[in-house]
């Protein structure tokens, strides 16, 4: 019996993760979130002029976790959630959990949408 979880879990481990799996340039994008001088570098190099808000940067947030992939006109859309670690802006957008949309095409960031709080409560 130990040996069949031992060689099941694995496996669902690895199931699930490539149900989620990115472009190598979201991936970038993703492991440069809770730095700002690096997502800075990582918006600057991938994405299409005015695509990104300002407002990604309001409050810092947690290294983002893909919910959902779709393929739609030839562009990759990644829904991701981020919680809020700190906001000098609303406290009470701490520990919330934001949710939002990021079109990529040919490698590039070419849509990104806020989705709102995950809540649906705005607190700034």
């Amino acid at each position: 019996m130990f040996k069949k979880i031992c060689i099941i879990i694995p496996v669902l481990v690895f199931m699930v993760s490539c149900g989620k799996s990115v472009i190598p340039e979201m991936q970038e994008f993703i492991n440069a979130f809770e730095d700002s001088a690096k997502l800075e570098s990582v918006v600057q190099k991938y994405a299409e002029p005015d695509v990104m808000p300002k407002e990604i940067k309001l409050c810092d947030l947690e290294k983002p976790l893909v919910t959902d992939t779709e393929k739609k006109d030839g562009r990759i859309y990644y829904t991701l959630e981020s919680r809020v670690k700190e906001c000098e802006r609303s406290e009470s957008a701490k520990g919330t959990t934001r949710v939002f949309s990021m079109g990529w095409e040919e490698g590039r960031i070419v849509d990104f949408k806020w989705m709102g709080p995950k809540s649906g409560k705005v607190e700034y």
